[in-house]
């Protein structure tokens, strides 16, 4: 066994992550991060096995702790039990990252964070996602006016919950972000203006801009966006599904370039009319079809998107999770490669032959991905192993039926990525597994293995902690 560095903190790494590391290991695993916790990189990002992730959130050390707080992968209870925790970093990245990953911590976590003595955790305790209204008000009634203002603007609907007396308080309370939280939470339940006057009257630009796009508008007030002088706000109204055909029409003419390519996704023209437009698809980010997704669950539209001759609104549909098989199989023809693209990584409808192709190609930083989608994986991918694609390589380990002399193979394939792969597989032979230990490129993974015999994880442990105590 080798007594590089970097090898053994891959091994701590992959038996943290390793699903079937019993807890004991996992604690002595954890107990050899070096301190601060904070230098260990993969406590951030790797997904942690049960075992590992309990053992890292109960770390002595609060570096440890603070760094966990951070993965993605933390499940809702774990995260919540370091919002319990008595250091307040630790308490402080455990809140942000349920609010980045907009996920419900526990009831008592929540009230607890309520309740802590630093303002700026009571703040972002304010800012989290999930029905906790008792703890809502409480804040609303918060001493530090940023919690008080933070509350009323994340929980906008609180607003009609509070008691009068709670609501006059707020109302009548000096600070500016208190009066124009509270001015953005009575304005919640006004209906978007529908007419001109209305929209005259409307002080919230931000609304303004949402009832152009969205709402049903009376014919005064939408003759008079469709001649606004500015042209985002004639582009915004010529996406909106209730506008009138004849206006959409005068859109298509529009000087601005803008404006005709929004008003040319418009569901109400003909494909004659469509083509009449005068439009150029722009380089990166397309404008949204709103009315793609409203009618989404209406086969007849999905197939009229799909057969278009608009190359936006054909990716647009390929960009929805679930599509009637005809549809499906037209957008996999597709000419256009985004079309298709699209199709691949969105679409859980996507045949395996068409997500073959996809992976074997893709010139996309996102192309290992395809291997998540429901139709890849499947008996015969095992002819790929000797392929000189190394995706194609890579494929054959999602062959359910691959027998050990494939995986023998790719255990010894030239490209680390592929080795590692490998590596993480159960059905590769312990011979080869034990060799992978040592590979800096594959030790990790080798170690993440859940093949791995629970007497060769107490070894890998020993062996790193005489390593570091000399």
């Amino acid at each position: 066994m080798t007594d590089r560095p970097e090898v053994h903190t891959a091994w701590v790494a992959g038996l943290a992550e390793n699903p079937a590391t019993p807890a004991t290991v996992a604690e002595r695993a954890l107990a050899l991060v070096p301190s601060p916790g904070d230098d260990a990189e993969w406590l951030r990002r790797l997904p942690l096995s049960p075992t590992g992730a309990a053992a890292a959130v109960g770390h002595p050390d609060p570096g440890v702790r603070a760094t966990v707080a951070e993965n993605p992968h933390l499940p809702a209870d774990l995260l919540g039990r370091l919002a319990l925790d008595p250091e307040p970093r630790v308490r402080v990245r455990c809140l942000r990252a349920a609010i980045d990953r907009d996920l419900a911590l526990p009831v008592e976590a929540v009230a607890a964070s309520a309740r802590d003595v630093d303002p700026v955790i009571r703040r972002r305790t304010a800012m989290l996602p999930g029905a906790h209204h008792d703890v809502w008000q409480r804040l609303a009634r918060d001493p530090d006016p940023t919690v008080r203002a933070a509350v009323l603007r994340f929980h906008p609907d609180l607003w009609a919950l509070l008691t009068p007396t709670d609501r006059a308080a707020l109302g009548g309370d000096p600070d500016p972000r208190i009066a124009e939280a509270v001015a953005a939470a009575r304005r919640g339940d006004r209906p978007l203006p529908r007419t001109a006057a209305a929209y005259a009257d409307e002080p919230e630009p931000a609304r303004r801009r949402l009832a152009v796009a969205h709402a049903d508008l009376d014919r005064d007030l939408a003759e008079a966006l469709v001649r606004d002088p500015d042209a985002a706000t004639r582009a915004r109204v010529a996406g909106n599904v209730h506008l009138p055909p004849d206006l959409v029409e005068l859109l298509a003419t529009d000087p601005d370039p803008t404006v005709r390519l929004a008003a040319s996704l418009a569901e109400g023209l003909t494909e004659e009319q469509r083509a009449a437009v005068e439009y150029t698809v722009p380089e990166g980010q397309p404008p949204p079809v709103p009315w793609v997704f409203e009618r989404r669950e209406d086969p007849r539209a999905m197939r009229r998107a799909a057969g278009s001759a608009h190359v936006l609104l054909r990716r647009a549909v390929a960009g929805l999770p679930r599509l009637p098989a005809d549809v499906v199989q037209l957008l996999a023809d597709d000419p256009d490669f985004e079309v298709r693209h699209t199709l691949c990584h969105a679409c859980a409808d996507t045949p395996h032959e068409v997500l073959l192709a996809m992976y074997a190609s893709d010139p996309h930083r996102d192309w290992s991905l395809l291997r998540r989608m429901p139709a890849f994986a499947r008996a015969g991918l095992a002819r790929f192993v000797d392929d000189p694609n190394r995706r194609l390589r890579l494929a054959a380990l999602a062959d359910p039926e691959a027998d050990p002399a494939v995986l023998e193979k790719l255990g010894h394939d030239p490209d680390p990525w592929v080795r590692s792969e490998a590596a993480r597989d159960p059905r590769l032979p312990l011979a080869r597994l034990t060799e992978l230990l040592d590979d800096p490129d594959t030790a990790g993974a080798a170690a993440a293995n859940p093949a791995l015999p629970v007497a060769v994880m107490g070894d890998l442990l020993e062996r790193v902690r005489a390593a570091r105590t000399g």
